[in-house]
């Protein structure tokens, strides 16, 4: 079977030009269908809404949600929605002074496959980015079957991750850009060597300042 996958920074939920677009996003996956959707700078809170349950209601899914930024009585941070059952979820603090980062780890069940899935948006500064990709190599190490690893690294150079591939690398389209207006490929999704790649495309849709990545898989 193939199951495809998404990673999208959302912007909060607003286009370029700080427009709400939201609609517009939800639009597209009802469209679109996703089997897997990994979500970054997703709210769910009272001051800029609860955008986290309005997705999962909005497409059927289920969903978990990764807290990293308290803001009121909600928060803001990750989110991955499935088609599939969740076998385990938890969402894990990364090193890091400014805006706290966390990478939300979820296990699939996909038709009696497991697979690992980890969403996570990392820091600004260089320095901080490093302790918080050290910190995923050791989490990563520590896992073991189909393995998926995706997010805003905010980084043009591809970190490098024990067991695992950069998927665009491997099939020859890391020199799509990620992001505008400034053309830059700062959203990775990786792979380990025992998932069976297919296909890898940025997909060119204007409702934040990042086009979502969507990558299929076969699963045998």
């Amino acid at each position: 079977m193939e199951i495809s996958i998404y990673s999208y920074n959302i912007h909060s939920g607003r286009n370029i030009f700080f427009r709400k677009s939201l609609p517009n996003m939800i639009d597209y996956f009802m469209q679109n269908r996703p089997d897997i959707l990994a979500l970054q700078e997703v709210h769910n809170n009272p001051k800029h809404g609860y955008q986290f349950q309005i997705i999962r209601d909005s497409l059927a899914m289920f969903g978990a949600f990764g807290r990293n930024l308290k803001i009121g009585t909600g928060f803001y941070g990750n989110a991955i929605y499935s088609r599939f059952p969740f076998e385990m979820e938890q969402n894990i603090a990364l090193p890091g002074e400014a805006e706290p980062r966390g990478v939300l780890q979820c296990k699939l069940n996909i038709n009696s496959h497991s697979l690992t899935l980890l969403n996570t948006h990392l820091g600004l500064s260089k320095k901080e980015r490093n302790k918080q990709i050290d910190s995923l190599s050791s989490i990563v190490s520590s896992l073991s079957g189909l393995i998926l690893l995706t997010g805003d690294l905010n980084t043009v150079a591809s970190p490098v991750f024990p067991q695992l591939q950069d998927i665009a690398k491997k099939l020859g389209k890391d020199d799509l850009a990620t992001v505008f207006p400034l053309n830059r490929r700062i959203d990775y999704m990786y792979a380990s060597a025992n998932v069976q790649l297919v296909s890898y495309e940025v997909v060119k849709i204007p409702f934040s300042d990042h086009y979502p990545l969507k990558v299929v898989l076969r699963l045998s």
